[in-house]
Protein backbone atom coordinates (compact mmCIF):
# COMPACT_ATOMS: atom_id res chain seq x y z
CA UNK A 1 0.00 0.00 0.00
CA UNK A 2 2.47 2.46 1.04
CA UNK A 3 6.14 2.08 0.76
CA UNK A 4 9.08 4.40 1.66
CA UNK A 5 12.57 3.94 0.37
CA UNK A 6 15.58 5.79 1.64
CA UNK A 7 13.25 9.15 2.01
CA UNK A 8 15.58 12.25 3.29
CA UNK A 9 14.12 15.60 3.57
CA UNK A 10 15.97 18.53 4.73
CA UNK A 11 15.85 22.24 5.21
CA UNK A 12 17.87 25.33 5.22
CA UNK A 13 19.10 26.08 8.55
CA UNK A 14 21.80 29.52 7.87
CA UNK A 15 24.12 28.69 5.87
CA UNK A 16 23.33 24.87 6.45
CA UNK A 17 20.97 22.04 5.57
CA UNK A 18 19.61 20.74 8.32
CA UNK A 19 18.31 16.99 7.81
CA UNK A 20 14.62 16.13 9.57
CA UNK A 21 14.21 13.24 8.00
CA UNK A 22 17.41 10.84 7.06
CA UNK A 23 17.32 7.75 4.72
CA UNK A 24 14.11 6.51 6.18
CA UNK A 25 12.05 3.48 5.14
CA UNK A 26 9.72 1.03 5.70
CA UNK A 27 5.94 -0.18 4.72
CA UNK A 28 2.16 0.41 5.71
CA UNK A 29 -0.72 -2.40 4.71
CA UNK A 30 -4.08 -1.18 3.65
CA UNK A 31 -6.32 -1.29 6.44
CA UNK A 32 -3.30 -0.41 9.36
CA UNK A 33 -3.90 1.97 12.06
CA UNK A 34 -0.95 3.97 12.62
CA UNK A 35 -0.09 6.35 15.13
CA UNK A 36 3.11 8.46 14.75
CA UNK A 37 5.18 9.64 18.00
CA UNK A 38 7.69 11.67 19.26
CA UNK A 39 8.85 14.72 20.81
CA UNK A 40 8.10 18.09 19.25
CA UNK A 41 10.16 19.11 16.43
CA UNK A 42 11.07 15.89 15.77
CA UNK A 43 9.71 15.64 12.28
CA UNK A 44 6.39 13.99 12.95
CA UNK A 45 4.29 16.53 10.77
CA UNK A 46 6.93 16.53 8.07
CA UNK A 47 6.44 12.72 7.76
CA UNK A 48 2.63 12.91 7.63
CA UNK A 49 3.38 15.69 5.04
CA UNK A 50 5.29 13.72 2.94
CA UNK A 51 3.07 10.82 3.02
CA UNK A 52 0.05 12.80 2.05
CA UNK A 53 1.31 14.53 -0.51
CA UNK A 54 1.48 17.99 1.24
CA UNK A 55 5.09 18.21 0.86
CA UNK A 56 8.09 16.29 -1.34
CA UNK A 57 10.97 15.24 0.01
CA UNK A 58 14.61 15.79 -1.00
CA UNK A 59 15.05 12.39 -2.17
CA UNK A 60 14.23 9.21 -2.00
CA UNK A 61 11.05 7.29 -3.49
CA UNK A 62 7.28 7.43 -1.38
CA UNK A 63 5.11 4.90 -3.51
CA UNK A 64 1.39 4.56 -2.61
CA UNK A 65 -0.55 1.83 -4.87
CA UNK A 66 2.23 1.66 -7.05
CA UNK A 67 2.44 5.74 -7.67
CA UNK A 68 5.70 7.36 -6.79
CA UNK A 69 4.22 10.55 -5.47
CA UNK A 70 7.69 11.89 -4.96
CA UNK A 71 8.25 12.07 -8.51
CA UNK A 72 5.04 14.24 -9.49
CA UNK A 73 4.77 18.12 -10.05
CA UNK A 74 2.56 20.17 -7.99
CA UNK A 75 -0.61 19.91 -10.13
CA UNK A 76 -0.55 16.22 -10.60
CA UNK A 77 0.14 15.76 -6.78
CA UNK A 78 -2.51 18.19 -6.22
CA UNK A 79 -4.97 15.63 -8.46
CA UNK A 80 -3.99 12.44 -6.70
CA UNK A 81 -3.93 14.24 -3.39
CA UNK A 82 -7.66 14.86 -4.10
CA UNK A 83 -8.53 11.72 -5.02
CA UNK A 84 -6.13 9.32 -2.97
CA UNK A 85 -6.02 11.33 0.59
CA UNK A 86 -8.36 12.77 3.07
CA UNK A 87 -6.59 15.23 5.63
CA UNK A 88 -7.55 16.64 8.71
CA UNK A 89 -5.79 19.39 10.47
CA UNK A 90 -5.56 19.91 14.26
CA UNK A 91 -7.59 23.31 14.12
CA UNK A 92 -10.28 21.96 11.83
CA UNK A 93 -9.25 23.84 8.56
CA UNK A 94 -13.17 24.61 7.84
CA UNK A 95 -13.81 27.73 5.62
CA UNK A 96 -16.17 29.91 8.24
CA UNK A 97 -18.20 31.65 5.59
CA UNK A 98 -19.45 28.00 4.03
CA UNK A 99 -21.77 26.08 5.83
CA UNK A 100 -20.72 22.59 7.26
CA UNK A 101 -22.60 20.81 4.16
CA UNK A 102 -20.70 23.33 1.70
CA UNK A 103 -17.33 22.36 3.23
CA UNK A 104 -18.05 19.19 2.93
CA UNK A 105 -18.57 19.40 -0.79
CA UNK A 106 -15.63 21.11 -1.48
CA UNK A 107 -13.39 18.84 -2.51
CA UNK A 108 -15.97 17.24 -4.70
CA UNK A 109 -15.05 20.40 -6.44
CA UNK A 110 -11.76 19.91 -7.12
CA UNK A 111 -11.98 16.47 -8.45
CA UNK A 112 -14.92 17.03 -10.72
CA UNK A 113 -16.78 14.95 -8.36
CA UNK A 114 -20.02 16.92 -9.06
CA UNK A 115 -22.79 14.30 -9.24
CA UNK A 116 -24.68 14.19 -6.03
CA UNK A 117 -21.86 15.84 -4.25
CA UNK A 118 -24.85 17.74 -2.01
CA UNK A 119 -26.49 14.43 -1.50
CA UNK A 120 -23.40 12.93 -0.56
CA UNK A 121 -22.17 15.41 1.76
CA UNK A 122 -25.36 14.68 3.96
CA UNK A 123 -25.03 11.01 4.09
CA UNK A 124 -21.43 12.23 5.36
CA UNK A 125 -22.66 14.54 7.87
CA UNK A 126 -25.25 12.38 9.26
CA UNK A 127 -22.84 9.01 9.51
CA UNK A 128 -21.22 11.81 11.97
CA UNK A 129 -24.17 12.69 13.60
CA UNK A 130 -24.25 16.15 12.57
CA UNK A 131 -27.07 15.58 9.89
CA UNK A 132 -29.37 18.20 11.48
CA UNK A 133 -26.53 20.51 11.83
CA UNK A 134 -25.69 20.40 7.91
CA UNK A 135 -26.49 24.19 7.17
CA UNK A 136 -25.36 25.72 10.15
CA UNK A 137 -21.82 27.84 10.48
CA UNK A 138 -18.29 26.30 11.75
CA UNK A 139 -18.83 29.42 14.43
CA UNK A 140 -22.09 28.12 15.80
CA UNK A 141 -20.92 24.32 16.49
CA UNK A 142 -18.73 22.99 19.21
CA UNK A 143 -14.75 21.81 18.68
CA UNK A 144 -16.04 17.98 18.37
CA UNK A 145 -18.55 18.86 15.68
CA UNK A 146 -16.24 20.68 13.62
CA UNK A 147 -13.09 18.09 13.44
CA UNK A 148 -16.05 15.28 12.65
CA UNK A 149 -17.25 17.91 9.80
CA UNK A 150 -13.71 18.11 8.86
CA UNK A 151 -13.78 14.23 8.73
CA UNK A 152 -16.41 14.20 6.99
CA UNK A 153 -14.96 16.41 4.02
CA UNK A 154 -12.04 13.89 4.70
CA UNK A 155 -14.07 11.04 3.21
CA UNK A 156 -15.92 13.25 0.57
CA UNK A 157 -13.97 11.39 -2.21
CA UNK A 158 -14.05 8.22 -0.34
CA UNK A 159 -9.74 7.96 -0.48
CA UNK A 160 -8.33 4.94 0.61
CA UNK A 161 -5.79 6.92 3.32
CA UNK A 162 -6.76 9.50 5.80
CA UNK A 163 -4.00 11.44 7.35
CA UNK A 164 -4.57 13.57 10.28
CA UNK A 165 -2.08 16.02 11.96
CA UNK A 166 -2.90 15.92 16.01
CA UNK A 167 -6.66 15.60 15.28
CA UNK A 168 -7.62 15.67 18.96
CA UNK A 169 -5.35 18.36 20.41
CA UNK A 170 -7.66 21.15 20.58
CA UNK A 171 -10.36 18.75 22.15
CA UNK A 172 -11.89 17.13 25.14
CA UNK A 173 -10.65 13.38 26.53
CA UNK A 174 -14.37 12.29 25.90
CA UNK A 175 -14.54 14.02 22.27
CA UNK A 176 -10.64 12.53 21.35
CA UNK A 177 -11.99 8.81 22.38
CA UNK A 178 -14.63 9.28 19.73
CA UNK A 179 -13.01 10.57 17.17
CA UNK A 180 -10.48 7.59 17.77
CA UNK A 181 -13.30 5.36 17.42
CA UNK A 182 -13.87 7.04 14.60
CA UNK A 183 -10.32 6.09 13.71
CA UNK A 184 -10.93 2.42 14.50
CA UNK A 185 -14.07 2.28 12.23
CA UNK A 186 -12.37 3.66 8.96
CA UNK A 187 -9.23 1.12 9.05
CA UNK A 188 -11.79 -1.80 9.79
CA UNK A 189 -13.59 -0.58 6.52
CA UNK A 190 -10.01 -0.97 5.07
CA UNK A 191 -8.89 2.84 5.07
CA UNK A 192 -5.47 2.98 5.98
CA UNK A 193 -5.06 5.61 8.54
CA UNK A 194 -1.97 7.67 9.68
CA UNK A 195 -2.09 10.20 12.54
CA UNK A 196 0.50 12.19 14.37
CA UNK A 197 -0.14 12.85 18.31
CA UNK A 198 1.26 13.32 21.19
CA UNK A 199 -1.53 11.59 23.59
CA UNK A 200 -0.08 8.76 24.48
CA UNK A 201 -3.64 7.49 25.41
CA UNK A 202 -3.75 5.69 21.74
CA UNK A 203 -0.34 4.46 22.45
CA UNK A 204 -1.40 0.88 23.55
CA UNK A 205 -4.56 1.27 20.75
CA UNK A 206 -3.05 1.14 17.26
CA UNK A 207 -1.73 -1.38 15.41
CA UNK A 208 1.27 0.44 14.42
CA UNK A 209 3.39 2.68 15.96
CA UNK A 210 6.48 4.94 14.33
CA UNK A 211 8.76 6.77 16.67
CA UNK A 212 10.55 9.90 14.87
CA UNK A 213 13.61 10.47 16.94
CA UNK A 214 16.74 12.61 15.43
CA UNK A 215 15.96 11.97 11.95
CA UNK A 216 15.13 8.31 12.46
CA UNK A 217 11.59 6.37 11.58
CA UNK A 218 11.67 3.36 14.10
CA UNK A 219 9.46 1.10 15.55
CA UNK A 220 9.40 -0.02 19.36
CA UNK A 221 11.80 -2.94 19.69
CA UNK A 222 12.56 -2.89 16.61
CA UNK A 223 16.15 -1.00 14.74
CA UNK A 224 16.01 2.30 13.47
CA UNK A 225 16.03 3.27 10.31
Amino acid sequence: MIEVKNVSKKFPNGEHQEYVLKDVQFEIKRGELVGIFGKSGSGKSTLLHILSGIDTPTSGTVQIDGSNIASLSNRALTKWRGKHVGIVFQSFHLIPTLTLVENVMLPMEFVNNRKRKRQRALELLEQMGLGMKADKFPASVSGGERQRTAFARALANDPPVIAADEPTGNLDSQTSKEIFKLFQELAESGKTVLFVTHDLDFYEKVSRRLHVEDGSVYEPHSQRV
